[in-house]
């Protein structure tokens, strides 16, 4: 029997994918796009892929599809990610970068957050405002530089940089200009790492890449490449996924005024809110980096060895065999495991820095506006991009 198709080149399923991906996940456990990879859709079935060891990340191999060559500064970027490198040198990476990574390295963030975001928040108030780059890409931006030790001339080149890199090398279609483009940019942002590692040997600082630097596990350590590396995965995932979600956030309020009530009268449910926000609007729409480790048979398909897979994440995240009336933000739902962050192996390592960030974003936010008014008509989103991301949020945020 045929497997139902999902059309994911359909512009409009990028503007409300949920309605479309709840009906398929009723239908089938497994789906198919129109070039053939197979979606897993199901909450249980996902929690084995991602867990189960049967599917392992993909490393290049996307980008060697994609006309990237060893060499290439993007290979060669991606060849030493977190997310490509699986078994013992995974393990190793993973724990080195642990020890800069520690909970009390992590807490830092919540002061950083309420010293940047009075001077954001407060020209918003009271009037009508596209909130997007104002504070939902501000603010992150601001907090990882603060917390990476990012000099503030130069954040605004990263980001640009970061945010082009990502769309042309990730996009529809990737072109010969394409690739070179996307080289050029990811060879000027390790080299703008190398710098700054030059510049903290000669002058320390106590900020994540010295501890980077410092990291020691037995005789292990991160070389210079890895610590290039890890840097920028630690920029790129907290910029624009956390702008994501504070930007859905702020659009839930919007759209469902008797919750800002509730966070201002309970601000201990503001973890739970970020939660469901997170699991109802996954700041990425779909998990398309793992293949089967070998020949395999997995829900009752059979794959061959180095075959893709995607989980479109909003799927199993709103499954009612795990979660009651799924499609509903509920205060008061128990925790429940939702796969926004994936999990396993590579579940992702700067979780608890998203999370504090936006706790704190929301519990600051809702102390300081009473109402939360949408000023358009209609949400548009980016179609086929790799973060959910809002062409244009307008809010009133009243005090």
């Amino acid at each position: 029997m045929a497997l139902p198709e999902l059309d994911l080149s359909a512009p409009e399923f990028w503007q409300n994918p949920f309605p479309v991906l709840n009906e398929l996940r009723e239908r089938t456990r497994v789906a198919v796009t129109r070039d053939g990879t197979r979606l897993i859709l199901r909450h249980a079935d996902v929690a084995e892929l991602l867990s189960g060891g049967a599917f392992v990340n993909e490393g290049v191999s996307l980008l060697a599809r994609r006309g990237f060559r060893p060499g290439d500064a993007l290979y060669e970027y991606r060849r030493l990610a977190l997310g490509a490198l699986s078994g013992a040198e995974h393990r190793r990476v993973r724990a080195l970068v642990g020890k800069a990574l520690t909970p009390q390295q992590v807490e830092v963030v919540r002061d950083i957050v309420a010293a940047r975001l009075p001077p954001l928040l407060e020209p918003l108030l009271d009037a009508s405002a596209d909130v997007l780059s104002s504070l939902t890409d501000a603010l992150p931006l601001a907090v990882i530089s603060d917390y990476l030790g990012i000099d503030e001339r130069d954040r605004a080149r990263v980001d640009a940089l970061v945010r082009e890199g990502q769309a042309k090398a990730f996009g529809r279609e990737v072109t010969p200009a394409v690739v070179a483009r996307s080289n050029a940019i990811f060879a000027e942002l390790m080299a703008f790492v190398a710098d700054l590692i030059e510049r903290r040997r000669m002058t320390p600082h106590n900020d994540v890449l010295a501890r980077l630097l410092e990291a020691r596990e037995g005789t292990q350590v991160l070389s210079q490449q890895e610590i290039i590396v890890l840097f920028l995965n630690l920029f790129i995932g907290a910029t624009e996924s956390t702008a994501s979600a504070m930007a859905t956030g702020l659009l839930a309020l919007a759209q469902w005024p008797q919750l800002l009530g509730e966070l201002r009268a309970r601000p201990d449910l503001i973890g739970i809110f970020v939660e469901e926000n997170l699991r109802l609007f996954p700041p990425n729409t779909l998990l398309a980096n793992k293949i089967a480790g070998a020949d395999i048979e997995f829900c009752g398909q059979r794959f061959g060895r180095g075959e893709a897979v995607i989980v479109p994440i909003p799927a199993p995240n709103r499954d009612p065999r795990v979660f009651e009336r799924a499609d509903t933000m509920d205060l008061a739902r128990p925790a429940q495991r939702h796969f926004s962050f994936s999990l396993g192996s590579h579940f992702c390592l700067g979780q608890a820095l998203a999370r504090l960030q936006l706790q704190e974003f929301f519990r600051l936010l809702t102390a300081r506006v009473r109402h939360i008014e949408l000023l358009q008509e209609n949400v548009a989103w980016l179609p086929f991009a790799a973060i959910t991301r809002m062409l244009c949020l307008r809010l009133r945020l009243s005090t």
